[in-house]
């Protein structure tokens, strides 16, 4: 899914963004899967060019610290309220809403984060599912 892939922006509901570049993750795939994990087709939104995806999962190289100098991984996965995902690429864009159970009311955390730290990388799941082998994903 990375060919002529510039970057990914991740939007989250607070509104920030960050831009990761395509060289500092691997392991990108999103997909709108039923319970049984069978792929379905993408829904677009209502009244928007954005499509729904409930499944999606990237790994993000921890050399993103370094270019940096501070440590992007953990201000990620501390902020639990992703909300959507942009691809980047060289003449246009493709925006998904990720699936979440964060009410904006009373909540901003979304429940279907299931991101863990790996070999020092950020590996990113939302997906509304329970997955049994969820290191198996990276590998």
């Amino acid at each position: 899914m990375k060919q002529g892939l510039i970057g990914i922006n991740f939007i989250y509901d607070d509104g920030e963004s960050i831009f990761i570049d395509n060289s500092l993750f691997s392991n990108l795939y999103i997909a709108n899967i039923d319970g049984d994990a069978n792929e379905v087709p993408y829904e677009k939104l209502y009244d928007s060019e954005k499509l729904y995806a409930n499944f999606f999962i990237v790994k993000i190289n921890h050399l993103i610290n370094e270019l940096n100098n501070m440590n992007v991984l953990k201000a990620l996965s501390n902020k639990k309220n992703l909300a959507e995902v942009e691809l980047k690429f060289p003449h246009r864009e493709v925006c998904f809403q990720l699936a979440s159970d964060a009410d904006p009311f009373t909540t901003s955390i979304n429940h279907y984060d299931k991101s863990f730290f790996e070999d020092s990388d950020l590996c990113v799941i939302i997906c509304p599912y329970e997955i049994k082998y969820k290191n198996h994903l990276f590998a």
